[in-house]
This record gives structure tokens, sequence and C-alpha cells, in this order.
């Protein structure tokens, strides 16, 4: 088991020694993605061009503005969508925080 001696006094290792070697990268690999996965942000970049762009044709609920801010109103983005116009609607502030809420207890992001 472990180390062999072998001629002239070098160290050879056996099969098992050299199976243990091999292991500790093996999982030192999937250990760091895990890390590295947990500790990411989990959003999803955003462009404000392509929120101005949704606004344009999607005047606020509110104000009938296409511009500027929206008062009681927040762009919401489907869950998993691209950022892309197609997936946003007009979301009240209270449900956007309802959602998010339920999203944070669902997902744990």
């Amino acid at each position: 088991m472990g180390v062999r001696w072998g001629r002239q006094n070098r160290i050879s290792q056996r099969a098992s020694g050299a199976h243990t070697v091999l292991v500790l990268p093996n999982l030192l690999i999937p250990l760091t993605l895990l890390l590295t996965y947990l500790t990411a942000d989990a959003r999803i970049a955003r462009s404000h061009g392509v929120t101005a762009e949704f606004q344009r044709h999607n005047p606020c609920p509110a104000t009938g503005e296409r511009s500027g801010g929206c008062k009681g109103y927040v762009i919401d983005h489907v869950f998993g969508g691209a950022d892309d116009p197609s997936k946003m609607k007009w979301q009240t502030i209270s449900d956007a925080k309802a959602k998010d809420k339920w999203a944070r207890k669902e997902f744990g992001k």
C-alpha cells in the first residue's frame, strides 16, 4: 500500500496511490464550477435600448407617453425570456413586487 522502494532507492507508487492523485483534480473541477454557479449573480443583463424600444411601441398605461417614467408601472420581462420587446409587458408596481417575492421564494434568487 502507498509507497514501494524499487531499485536504487527510487520510490514508485502503486496503482492505488496513482488513483488518489487523479481523483483530487477530478473533484476540484466540479467543486469550482459549483461554487462559481452559487456565487454568480443570477440576473440577466438587460439593455436600456430594448426597454426604450418596448415603450415606444407600447405607451405607458397611466400617461400614454412613449418615453420617460411611467408612474405606478414598471416594464416586466417574461420568465426566461430574452431581452426582446416581444418578451416584455407593463406591470403595476404592486404586481411586480408580488412576482419578485414569489420568484425569490420559488427559485431562491
